[in-house]
C-alpha cells in the first residue's frame, strides 16, 4: 500500500497541489479551496477575514484566520492484495 505521502504525489500529479493538505497517521485531508477570484493555493495564509457582529447597543468585530469553508467528501478506498496472494481477497 503506498505510503501517505507518495499518495499525496499521486494526487497532486493528478490535480495540482492542495489549498490545504492536513495528514494524520493513517488518513490524510486534501483541501481545494476556491474563492471569488479563483482557486486558493495557500489556505492557511489568507489574511484574517474581519466580521462585524451587532450586540445591542454595540457592534463586535472580529478577526480570525479560520477560513470559511465548505466540505464536500469524496471517500476512496485501496484494495490491497499482497503479492503472495494476487487473485485472492
Amino acid at each position: 500500500m503506498p505510503e501517505l505521502l507518495e499518495l499525496k504525489a499521486q494526487i497532486e500529479g493528478l490535480y495540482g497541489p492542495a489549498s490545504l493538505t492536513e495528514i494524520g497517521s493513517t488518513s490524510m485531508t486534501p483541501t481545494y479551496a476556491r474563492g471569488e477570484e479563483g482557486f486558493i493555493p495557500d489556505l492557511m495564509g489568507q489574511p484574517p477575514m474581519r466580521s462585524e457582529i451587532p450586540d445591542g447597543s454595540m457592534t463586535k468585530v472580529i478577526e480570525s484566520n479560520q477560513p470559511c469553508v465548505f466540505h464536500t467528501y469524496v471517500d476512496s478506498r485501496v484494495r490491497w492484495t499482497s503479492p503472495g496472494r494476487a487473485g485472492n481477497p
